[in-house]
Order: C-alpha cells, then structure tokens, then sequence
C-alpha cells in the first residue's frame, strides 16, 4: 500500500518515512536520493542477489511503499557499507537504512523467518570476536574486549531480544518459522 504524502514545509513525508525517522538510528534524507545507482554498482549483496537492489529500496522510501517490509530483499544486505561510502549523497545511509526497516519489519511480525539463518552468524561473532565458521584467530583478552563492548553497545541484548522473539514464533507454529 502506498501511503499519500503529507506536506511538512519544504519536505515531502510519508507514513514510512515518518515511521523510518522516529528510530534511534534516523537521519538519512531519502529525498536527497539522486537515484545514481552507485549503490547497487558497489554493493556484494546485490551480485549474489538480482532483487536486492539498494537504488529501489530508496526509491520505494521515498513513495510510501510500505511493503519493503514483508519482502524479503531487506534481509539480503551484508552490512559491508560500500553503498555508504560511494555515494555521493553525504546523508544518505544505507546500511543504517537496512537496520532501521528490518527492525520496522520485525516491529511489525514480519521477517522473523529471516532471523534463524542470522541469529547464528551474530551469536558466532558475540562468542568468538569475529565473523569466522571456525575458532576465533583472535587473542583471548580482544575476544573479552568485544565482549564488553557488545554489552555496553547493547549488541548481546539485542540478539538476545532477537532469538527470545524467534523463539516465540517457533513455538507459536509449533516449531516452524516458515511464513
């Protein structure tokens, strides 16, 4: 469902958008977008992803569609930033911007499904200091360190909040986390 637009000054805004920019994490201008497409050009996810595609996600900000957040192409982004730093907009933040609409999504029931093929790959980094499938190559007192650091972030407790609603969903459906 596209949302109309609402007049706020000189700023067009939308239901996502307002939505969007009441998170902690708000402060990128979507309609500053250029719609360059540099972010696409830069970004890993999209290779392995045809519909992943950081340019239309912007776009369909900026119109209101508030579907973004049931589809599954939110969930594909790496986090690497690369849209971030080649684009020629400075405030335009990507990968804030991916965070921002899986939270409105998980918000809203939506995308938990994605959060069992995640939450291992957060858990690993929390326990050993760096994204590996093996041991950690790190030093003990620096795996500590990110440890603290997680705590104090507030990382360790939103993985925990993200698997306890996993959890919950799994035990809803019975065990199942398919939508």
């Amino acid at each position: 469902m596209v949302t109309p637009f609402v007049d706020a000054g000189e700023t067009k805004v939308n239901a996502l958008v307002a939505a969007i920019n009441q998170h902690p994490l708000a402060g990128t201008d979507y309609f500053s977008c250029i719609q360059c497409g540099r972010c696409v050009g830069s970004c890993p996810a999209a290779m392995v992803s045809p519909s992943f595609n950081m340019r239309i996600i912007n776009k369909r900000i900026q119109e209101g569609d508030e579907h973004l957040l049931v589809e599954g192409d939110i969930w594909d982004c790496f986090y690497c930033q690369a849209c971030v730093n080649l684009c020629p907009r400075d405030n335009i933040d990507s990968f804030k911007t991916i965070i921002i609409l899986r939270d409105l999504a998980l918000a809203r029931g939506a995308g938990v499904e994605h959060l069992k093929r995640l939450l291992p790959v957060m858990h690993g980094y929390l326990d050993k200091g760096v994204l590996t499938d093996g041991e950690s190559w790190m030093d003990p007192h620096a795996i500590d360190e990110v440890r603290q650091i997680n705590v104090i972030t507030g990382a360790t407790k939103r993985v925990e909040q993200l698997e306890a609603r996993l959890r919950e969903k799994q035990s809803a459906r019975g065990g199942s986390t398919d939508d």
